[in-house]
C-alpha cells in the first residue's frame, strides 16, 4: 500500500537524519536533509565527507598503517540442473 510505504520511507528518513547529526555534529542538518543526493566535491563542501579517494588509496592508507588486506569473494554453488 503506497501510503504505508511513504510513511516506512518517512520513519527511515528521520532515522537517517538523527543518525547523520549524531555522528556529524559539526553539521546542520537540516541544511542538508532536503531528500537531495550530493555526491563527490559537492559532498565534500557540505560536509557529508572528510575526503574524497579512491578504493585503491584507503587500500593503500590501511597497508602503510600495518593492516593486512584480504580479499573474500562469494561464489554461489553451480545450479543443479533438474
Amino acid at each position: 500500500d503506497v501510503a504505508k510505504s511513504e510513511e516506512d520511507i518517512g520513519e527511515i528518513f528521520e532515522l537517517f537524519k538523527g543518525w547523520v547529526a549524531l555522528n556529524r555534529p559539526s553539521l546542520n542538518i537540516d541544511e542538508v536533509a532536503t531528500g537531495e543526493t550530493w555526491f563527490g566535491p559537492a559532498a565534500l563542501e557540505k560536509g557529508l565527507c572528510d575526503e574524497i579517494k579512491t578504493v585503491d588509496d584507503v587500500l593503500l592508507d590501511y597497508v602503510t598503517a600495518g593492516y593486512n588486506i584480504y580479499e573474500v569473494k562469494y561464489e554461489p554453488p553451480p545450479e543443479i540442473p533438474r
